[in-house]
């Protein structure tokens, strides 16, 4: 087949949707597929809705049999990306004649592919980011098999309900990660049941349970370093643990943001109120030190409440390091409470505390939820089998 993925960013733009797009894509090419990714070129997608976001260090490029396509945002994006570095989302008439000159750039582009390539499948994620809007614009006018993939941030406040419910008749196909979202796409939106398909994501896995690397009790938050991601309960709860695990350390690695130094500084005063607990920050950490960090740490902790399914969780557990998550029907549905990590109330940063300390002080039982995590994952996740079941949906 013929398969064009329009994402709103692809590797080495960071992030889990990027992270899912690229093993979904890699997996299809593997199995003898044309796979094709069309993408704005910028280092993290926010770039797609604020200033002050820059290019990626990479131009088109077949990566692992996937030929990606990058879209020079052009000198309208460049002028706006320094003249609104303060105010990243501005709403000025010049800077919405900016972001449209981008979106027209960027819709020209998307609609040349297609044109060029006519694919047999387009997959577009996630939600409504301009190039999801611009697909399904094109679609519209000119239909072409359509699959979706909208990874639904319901706590979003700024989650558009009513856009989201209006364009999903449009799509062919309406794939979830999950067995709520796929729940909440026929009750919540109207999809017809028989459109929607679960297919988790997948990771990269050893055979064996990897060697565990000792040091001091470590907190690991992996992820994007924006506000949105709930960093700040892990900063209330460390106030906690310190007081239990004097010596924890926590090591804060991601995506930087224009966010990250107040994120910093957060983080920076809760370990000095502790006076013992220690602190790293690695932004923009290169993917061969994730293993690394995956392998040192005592537990990995996601507390955003605005995750689709969290696929860092499976990194995690490819480490055979357990997890401390949020309780939500999402990560129900991910993480088995008690075996292979700890759920906790959304808004009882104690019980996190509580949580984390009990990875830290017990090391037998974080490492037997990890090994419970481990199994999990090499039974369950795979993208060779994520792959199959895409190819099955197309």
């Amino acid at each position: 087949m013929k398969i064009l993925h329009v994402p709103h960013g692809y590797p080495p733009a960071r992030g889990g949707a990027e992270d899912l797009i690229a093993g979904l894509s890699e997996g299809l090419a593997a199995r003898g597929h044309d796979v094709r990714a069309v993408v704005a070129e910028l280092a993290t997608p926010e770039g797609l809705y604020r200033f002050g976001i820059g290019p990626s260090d990479d131009s088109n490029q077949s990566i692992d049999g996937v030929s990606v396509r990058r879209i020079d945002p052009g000198i309208a994006y460049r002028v706006g990306n320094v003249a609104y570095q303060r105010d990243p989302y501005s709403a000025t008439p010049t800077a919405n004649r900016l972001r449209r000159s981008v979106n027209a750039r960027l819709s020209t582009a998307i609609r040349t592919e297609i044109e060029a390539f006519r694919p047999d499948v387009v997959l577009t994620l996630p939600h409504l980011f301009e190039n999801v809007r611009i697909v399904f614009e094109i679609h519209r006018r000119d239909p072409f098999p359509l699959v979706w993939m909208p990874l639904l941030h319901e706590d979003d406040p700024f989650w558009p309900f009513g856009d989201v419910q209006r364009l999903l008749p449009a799509a062919d196909a309406v794939v979830a990660m999950t067995a709520h979202e796929a729940t909440r796409l026929v009750d919540g939106y109207g999809a017809g049941p028989d459109r929607v398909h679960v297919i988790p994501p997948g990771v990269v896995a050893p055979t064996n349970p990897p060697e565990r690397t000792a040091g001091p009790p470590t907190v690991l938050y992996l992820g994007r370093i924006a506000a949105s991601k709930g960093i700040d309960r892990l900063a209330r709860s460390m106030d906690t643990v310190w007081r239990t695990v004097p010596d924890a350390h926590v090591i804060l690695a991601g995506a930087s943001t224009l966010e990250m130094a107040g994120i910093q500084a957060v983080l920076r005063s809760a370990a000095a109120r502790s006076g013992t607990g220690t602190i790293d920050f690695l932004p923009d950490f290169s993917d061969s030190d994730k293993q690394g960090l995956l392998r040192s740490a005592s537990v990995l902790v996601l507390p955003s409440t605005v995750e689709s399914f969290g696929i860092v969780i499976l990194e995690a557990w490819a480490s055979a390091t357990p997890v401390v998550a949020l309780d939500s029907p999402t990560m129900r549905d991910v993480v088995t409470d008690g075996v292979d990590g700890l759920l906790v109330g959304r808004d009882d940063d104690r019980a996190m505390a509580e949580a984390i300390i009990a990875c830290l002080s017990d090391p037998d039982r974080a490492r037997s939820m990890g090994l419970a995590g481990f199994r999990n994952v090499s039974e369950s996740y795979s993208w060779a089998k994520a792959a199959r079941h895409l190819e099955a949906v197309y």
